[in-house]
């Protein structure tokens, strides 16, 4: 196993794209480093990283197997952890869940055309309990997800319209360091921007709401093809997994007249939730 040179070396690259062509997939998201499986010099497997999240996993037809795959997997893993992390996330076709599972991957999500799962800590499960749970009764809790790049009058308008509409609203700012500000300085900036606002709580996203793990293309400009599938992952692992732990029955979003993106994902928002959970469109 060895790292492969894909933005340096021709011979890698084109081995590389051959491979994960031949497995189905199509190249074009970031990735920080390729790590190949050779034998004899033939690429025969192949695993990609961004940040702590595994992509194109990719075994040659001629050799897949249980012995390649849980190699591949375990030097992807180990990369991660010898950077820093302590959790590997993945997304791959649902036909490959069980294969992951063997491997003490957990399942978050899962669509007709993804499946996410993860493998280490701080777990889902443990980014939910370490959200201050609010009295519960007869009140009506709901939610927004901002990326607040900065905190403007219009998302303190968005938070206003909400809380007219439930008793307690959970704010959850997008995590990740992907825009202008820091996620530390966002959180700040929202947190500043309701401090008057008692029945709200300030959150980050994690890993698990509009992230490179669960949303990657919102980031990343004219990435459009990717958009459906990956919206789709992200709003069924709220509605599955966040919204019944924080009894959250109304998601807010507003209206997006300027962004593509932002407006197919609220498009996917309310043909995920249906009527199990409420999607409210906020106008100005």
């Amino acid at each position: 196993m060895r790292r492969l040179w894909i933005d340096h070396s021709q011979n890698d690259q084109k081995e590389w794209q051959t491979l994960i062509q031949q497995a189905g997939l199509t190249p074009g998201e970031v990735v920080d480093e390729v790590y190949g499986l050779f034998l004899a010099d033939h690429l025969i497997a192949s695993g990609a990283l961004a940040k702590n999240v595994i992509k194109y996993v990719a075994v040659d037809p001629n050799y897949q197997g249980e012995s390649v795959f849980h190699r591949l997997v375990t030097v992807l893993t180990q990369a991660l952890y010898r950077q820093g992390y302590t959790k590997a996330l993945m997304y791959t076709k649902p036909i490959h869940r069980k294969c992951f599972e063997a491997l003490h991957f957990t399942v978050l999500a899962e669509t007709e055309q993804v499946c996410f799962l993860e493998k280490g800590t701080p777990s889902l499960f443990e980014y939910l309990a370490g959200i201050k749970k609010q009295e519960t009764g007869d009140s009506i809790f709901g939610a927004i997800v901002m990326n607040a790049n900065p905190f403007t009058l219009g998302h303190r308008y968005l938070i206003e319209q909400a809380i007219r509409q439930c008793d307690h609203l959970y704010v959850f700012v997008v995590s990740g360091d992907q825009s202008l500000f820091t996620t530390r300085e966002h959180v700040q900036l929202v947190k500043e921007g309701t401090m008057d606002l008692q029945q709200v709580s300030i959150c980050e996203t994690s890993d698990y709401m509009v992230s490179m793990a669960t949303f990657p293309s919102y980031f990343l400009q004219g990435d459009t093809k990717k958009v459906g599938a990956q919206a789709t992952l992200d709003a069924t692992l709220f509605l599955e997994q966040i919204a019944p732990c924080l009894n959250i029955q109304k998601r807010f979003v507003g209206e997006e007249p300027y962004s593509e993106t932002t407006a197919r994902y609220n498009q996917m928002l309310k043909a995920v939730f249906k009527d199990q959970l409420s999607l409210v469109e906020c106008h100005g």
